[in-house]
C-alpha cells in the first residue's frame, strides 16, 4: 500500500514501522489482540476490564498500524509478526 513503510518487529516484539507513522503497539493494544482469537469485543472487555468501545477503539488502531482490514486478516498479520 503506498505510504504505509514495511511493518517489522523491534525490540521486545513490538511492532515498528520502517518510517514510523503509525508507530509501535501499545501495551494496551497488545493485550486486546492477544485476546482476539479466541474472545468476542464483550469478552475481551470483560477480561481486561474496559469498555467494548475502548476494545473497538483499541482494534481500530492495531487493524491501521498492521495495515489490515479485518478481524481474520489482523490475526494472520499478527502471527506471521510473532505478536501471537
Amino acid at each position: 500500500m503506498p505510504g504505509r513503510g514495511s511493518a517489522r518487529t523491534g525490540p521486545a516484539g513490538q511492532l515498528t514501522c520502517a518510517d514510523r507513522a503509525t508507530g509501535p503497539l501499545t501495551a494496551a493494544e497488545l493485550r486486546v489482540l492477544k485476546l482476539l482469537p479466541t474472545s468476542t469485543y464483550p469478552q475481551i472487555a470483560a477480561a481486561l476490564f474496559i469498555s467494548r468501545s475502548t476494545v473497538k477503539t483499541h482494534l481500530q488502531s492495531v487493524y491501521h498500524k498492521l495495515g489490515v482490514a479485518s478481524r481474520t486478516e489482523a490475526i494472520e498479520r499478527a502471527v506471521d509478526l510473532r505478536l501471537l
